[in-house]
Order: C-alpha cells, then sequence, then structure tokens
C-alpha cells in the first residue's frame, strides 16, 4: 500500500538532553534513560509524557526506547520531542523504527553516532492514524507473546538454578572432598582451522554464549571468520567453559561438534564420575564464581589458568544423584528449546516485514 511518506523532522524534534553524570543519579525519584535503557534515578525529569528515543553514541546506536511518563533522557539517547500526536501513534513509529534500523544514519568508526542533522535522511510511512493504531496494536500482541516466552524461558532457567542447590546443598561443606581435575579430563586437542577439514566447522567464542543461560548463539564457521589461530576441537561430549575472567558464568553444553576459541576450556567429565549437567550447572554457581573471585589478579585480561580450573574442590555428589538432576535438565532444556523453536520473534519479524517492508524500500529510495 502506498501510504505518504513523511520527513522525520516534519513530525517531531530529535533532541539530545544535557547528561547527568553517574555520581548524580539517585536511588529513587525519576528514572533516568541513557543509551539503552534505565540507568538510574534523579530528581528531575525532561519529559511529561512517554517519548520515543533513538540510541545515539557507542555499541548500541540505533537502538528504540520509549520512556514511562515523568522521565529524564540522557544525551546518549536522541529524543524525538515535539512529536506531532494527531498525525503518528508513538508505538506505530516505534515498531517502524525497529524494522526500518539506522545503519544508513550512524557515522563514525571508532565512536558510532547518530545526530540531528543524519536525521534528516530518515522519512517515515503515514497511514491514516487509525490504521497506525491497528498496525501498533498488532504488534503489541506479537510483541507480547514473544516477552511471555522469554519469561517462560527465565523461569526454566531459575529453575534449574534452584534444584541444583537442593539437590547440592552440601558441594562446599560436604565429605568425599576431590578436585576438579579428579574428575574432568582436558584433553580436547588443538587444530589448525584453516586445515580443509576444519575450516566448515561452527567455531563457538565466549561472545556466543548467553551469560547464566548457557544458550549458543548464532556463530560462523572458520572458513566465514577467517581463523588463522588454532582452536580446541570439540564434539558432544565436553562442556565449553569460559575460562576468561570477564566472561565467567558463560557455560554450554554443546550438541553439535566444532572448534572452540583458545579463550574457553572444553572440560571432558569422567562419567563414571560425573556428567556434563551436573559440570554445566557447577560452573554457573555462586560456589565455583566465589573460588574464581579469590584466586590473584593478573595484568592485562585475566584468565583462570588449568592448574586453577583443575585445583577446584568440591564435595562430589553420588553418580545417581547426579544422573537424576542430568534428567531434570534434559527435560527443561527440551522445553526451551520448544518455546525457542516456535519463535515467537519469527511471528513478529514476520509481522514487521508484512507491515513495513515495501514503504521501508520505499523510503531509503526517497531519502
Amino acid at each position: 500500500m502506498n501510504w505518504p511518506m513523511v520527513k522525520l523532522h516534519d513530525i517531531c524534534r530529535p533532541k539530545q538532553w544535557k547528561t547527568i553524570a553517574a555520581s548524580s543519579l539517585l536511588e529513587s525519584g525519576y528514572p533516568v534513560y541513557g543509551a539503552n535503557g534505565k540507568i538510574g534515578f534523579y530528581s528531575k525529569f525532561t519529559h511529561e509524557f512517554p517519548t520515543l528515543m533513538i540510541t545515539c553514541r557507542g555499541a548500541t546506536c540505533g537502538n528504540v526506547h520509549i520512556s514511562e511518563p515523568m522521565s529524564y533522557i540522557n544525551g546518549n539517547a536522541m529524543a524525538l520531542d515535539d512529536l506531532d500526536r494527531s498525525k503518528v501513534d508513538i508505538k506505530y513509529l516505534y515498531y517502524y523504527f525497529l524494522k526500518r534500523g539506522f545503519d544508513d544514519v550512524i557515522s563514525g568508526s571508532a565512536q558510532p553516532q547518530i545526530t540531528g542533522q543524519g536525521l534528516t535522511k530518515v522519512v517515515v510511512p503515514l497511514p491514516p492514524l487509525l490504521e497506525q493504531k491497528r498496525i501498533a496494536a498488532i504488534l503489541d500482541k506479537a510483541a507480547d507473546i514473544r516477552q511471555k516466552r522469554d519469561q517462560a524461558i527465565k523461569l526454566a532457567d531459575d529453575f534449574l538454578r534452584t534444584k541444583f542447590l537442593e539437590m547440592f546443598s552440601l558441594l562446599e561443606h560436604g565429605a568425599n572432598k576431590v578436585k576438579l581435575g579428579d574428575i574432568v579430563a582436558l584433553d580436547a586437542p588443538m587444530v589448525d582451522p584453516k586445515q580443509e577439514k576444519y575450516i566448515d566447522l561452527i567455531h563457538i567464542g565466549p561472545d556466543r554464549i548467553e551469560k547464566s543461560t548457557g544458550l549458543i548463539l548464532p556463530a560462523l564457521t572458520a572458513r566465514d571468520e577467517n581463523l588463522i589461530s588454532k582452536k580446541f576441537l570439540f564434539d558432544e561430549s565436553y562442556v565449553l567453559y569460559s575460562k576468561i575472567r570477564p566472561y565467567l558464568k558463560k557455560c554450554a553444553i554443546p550438541d553439535f561438534g566444532g572448534l572452540c576459541s583458545a579463550d574457553m576450556y572444553p572440560v571432558k567429565p569422567i562419567t563414571s564420575k560425573t556428567n556434563r549437567e551436573f559440570l554445566w550447572q557447577l560452573f554457573l554457581s555462586d560456589f565455583f564464581t566465589k573460588y574464581t573471585e579469590t584466586l590473584p589478579d593478573r595484568a592485562n585480561i585475566p584468565k583462570l589458568n588449568r592448574k586453577e580450573l583443575l585445583s577446584f574442590e568440591l564435595s562430589l555428589p553420588s553418580i545417581s544423584l547426579q544422573e537424576n538432576y542430568k534428567h531434570i535438565v534434559q527435560k527443561i532444556n527440551h522445553a526451551k528449546f520448544v518455546m525457542r523453536k516456535q519463535n515467537s520473534n519469527n511471528l513478529l519479524n514476520k509481522l514487521l516485514n508484512d507491515f513495513f517492508q515495501k514503504t521501508s524500500k520505499q523510503g531509503n529510495q526517497n531519502a
């Protein structure tokens, strides 16, 4: 449908407000929005009504948010002030920007930014206001489905952590003390990712594992990443654990084989003594994290070295109890897999495409 295309500056006034120093933020008051959402509170507000904002500095440049009423919007986000609400529905504009993106507006390489001048090239398709509200209401429902799915997955992760604590409460103070090196092996070979037999394997680094959940995010092959240095070769028998301290609590139990960064340990359980599911949750536990935090700091990027990892002590539960937990993990992870497979993200993305794909292309051509 050919809706009229309107320049963004004709329906609002993009503005960066004064940035509040982090030291001036309060524990309560009016919410303050920074580059990517709420960052604290302040004694004053800049915006009485909900306001659409675009992150205009840093790595998340181009993200969009809608503020709560009576909020302070920091200078790291471009506030779309004086939005003409007789012509534009704020939720409709928010969803259009989700689809459109701002790749053609972002400038700067070392420090990405969006300027008011850059936004002059942005045009917006404007159907009648009632049609905008109808579109926004449909997209709200799809976003709500996604949010409920994400909440259900979070509850499942919380359940696994709680169950681990219930079943293995004596890890720190119980009997039968062993070192981690007694129940696991670090035997994954290092290989040259340029070799033909490895070059098309998936490569996993710490950045490809979601913190505290073990979800492995989409990754590239060694060929696509043009890898040069040697990597660990792993299969489905290993647990992948990040040894870089800033990335602690990043641990996964892969269901495929591939290559992993040298900044990770592929840890193989000795199956007569332990299993992957137990080790996975152990590495994510506060008990293990507390151990890593007692280790001496090092220069540059501190790493948990091999000796430190294998020297970790715990009271080892019986293998039968670990197997019980393994079955619980497998059931919960399967349920999470089904929820993700239903992929409510796809529903929202499909609807965004249906409503905005043609107009987005038209807008970019007219810009």
